[in-house]
């Protein structure tokens, strides 16, 4: 298959410059995952399973972060909620 380029390309290279976090939300099958594999070719990618607790994220999120340095796409994330709050807490220790 061949990739499509996306008008929110440049826009999503833009704001991962200026924010320390950025989500990409939308409706399920849309290409959010493909759009983030071709802009952000060289970032680790970490897909989360409802079934398996990828690197203990849910058991010690802040130790999955640690693990997995920034700047990383946590693909799929509603299935680590926890992640979210130790993500928060990272960022206001930025400012």
């Amino acid at each position: 298959m061949v990739y499509k380029t996306r008008i929110l390309a440049g826009k999503l290279r833009r704001m991962v410059g200026r924010f320390p976090v950025v989500v990409v939300s939308g409706a399920r099958q849309v290409g959010k995952s493909t759009l983030l594999k071709h802009v952000l070719p060289e970032w680790d990618m970490v897909v989360f399973d409802p079934a398996t607790d990828v690197g203990n994220a849910r058991r010690d999120p802040d130790l999955f972060l640690d693990n997995h340095p920034t700047p990383v796409v946590l693909d799929e994330i509603q299935y680590a909620p926890e992640l979210v709050a130790a993500i928060k807490r990272r960022v206001e220790c930025m400012c």
